[in-house]
């Protein structure tokens, strides 16, 4: 009987020591994991991107950690940075599955490196659906991206003193100095002016910067905030005013 015991004992211990894996993964982290350290990690193709502090089983549901796995390792990947991790043997407690959750820590020796315990698998409809969102989020990016590619190169190249008063009416007002026509047009935010300036150093005039000012002060313009700056010369763009453009004067993108 003894014997007999003995043996299931052995075959159970066999065939959970069979249920882990271990493998060679990469590892990305934020700061380097010392020996005993544990942080929580998401899985996904044959990656580990892993951050403290630690979770608890208790924080998946409540953090709502299992609706974020998807963009955390897209922003990961995107990024492209091991900053303090490296290729490690690792020892999963069960074979890992794409996104699964796991709490892992640096063991001190080669094989493994390091040992993780599953806190909760992804559930593949919930990662189905997160994966369409960030498409569809990528997708609209890339078309600002090209929208704003084709506004900035319009402003860059295309914007004149007459095409700016045929979208948007005649300036209230303009100033004149050695090396530059300045302009002025109503905006769309009460209290605030939009200033088109062109430099008169080169002919025909280039269109050299769009800013906000102040008339709060009849005629002490004070800049609020410069929307756009021509950086054609840098072979440069400034994509990221154009929505300011697109909110205080959107009449010049037209």
């Amino acid at each position: 009987m003894k014997h007999v015991l003995a043996v299931i004992a052995f075959s159970v211990t066999l065939f959970l020591l069979g249920c882990g894996k271990t493998t060679t993964v990469n590892v990305h982290s934020e700061t380097r994991m010392v020996t005993g350290q544990q942080m929580s990690c998401i899985y996904h193709g044959n990656n580990l991107y892993c951050a403290s502090p630690l979770l608890k089983v208790e924080d998946i549901d409540r953090l709502q950690i299992m609706s974020k796995v998807v963009s955390v390792v897209s922003q990961e990947e995107k990024e492209n940075d091991m900053k303090e991790g490296g290729s490690f043997s690792t020892k999963f407690a069960l074979k890992p599955k794409e996104y699964s959750v796991w709490n892992c820590s640096s063991t001190g020796v080669s094989e493994p490196a390091i040992k993780c315990t599953l806190l909760r698998e992804a559930d593949q409809k919930l990662v189905a659906q997160q994966e369409r969102e960030i498409k569809l989020l990528v997708e609209q990016q890339e078309r600002e991206i090209k929208l704003n590619d084709t506004q900035e190169a319009k402003l860059q190249y295309g914007t004149t003193e007459q095409s700016i008063i045929v979208a948007c009416g005649s300036p209230i007002e303009q100033k004149d100095d050695t090396i530059s026509h300045t302009i002025y047009f109503p905006s769309s935010q009460t209290g605030m002016l939009v200033e088109v300036r062109f430099s008169t150093l080169e002919k025909p005039q280039k269109l050299e910067h769009i800013e906000t000012v102040d008339t709060s002060k009849a005629h002490a313009f004070v800049v609020q905030g410069i929307l756009w700056h021509n950086f054609a010369d840098i072979h440069d763009t400034d994509e990221g005013h154009m929505a300011s453009i697109r909110q205080y004067f959107p009449c010049i993108l037209k």
